[in-house]
């Protein structure tokens, strides 16, 4: 039923509005999503209370895939698995690229944490667009 309507509804929009449609489509698509989409790499898996974790970020552009972003702070939180925040930072992008470390002070409770990542031009957009990864 559902593919019968999409036909129909293709067959009966005039042939010079389909890429207007398109169009419309892919500027909705860029008005809801942030073009920075962030790539982050921990140097490993599991941390203790006092260990710390180290990570390089990697920010692409989303719609052409070339790494370059026109923004200069990336921020990395890590959070408990309430949602509590640990610990945060804020860190300079350079070339597209933000290296940094954050110490899981002694204080936290073991138990899964999330790390977050996302840059400013990302800060305005939905939460579900950030980086994060559960960690141990």
């Amino acid at each position: 039923m559902l593919l019968l309507l999409m036909v129909t509804t293709f067959v009966s929009v005039d042939s010079q509005d389909i890429p207007q449609f398109f169009k419309q489509m892919e500027g909705s698509f860029h008005k809801n999503t942030p073009p920075d989409k962030v790539f982050l790499h921990t140097d490993r898996n599991l941390y203790y209370p006092g260990d710390t974790l180290y990570f390089q970020s990697y920010i692409a552009n989303r719609f052409t895939g070339e790494f370059k972003t026109n923004s200069h702070s990336l921020w990395v939180l890590i959070t408990d698995h309430e949602g509590m925040t640990i610990d945060s930072a804020r860190f300079r992008i350079a070339f597209s690229q933000a290296p940094g470390w954050l110490v899981i002070p002694d204080r936290c409770k073991p138990g899964i944490c999330h790390l977050h990542a996302f840059t400013s031009m990302m800060q305005n957009y939905d939460p579900s667009c950030m980086v994060n990864e559960g960690k141990g």
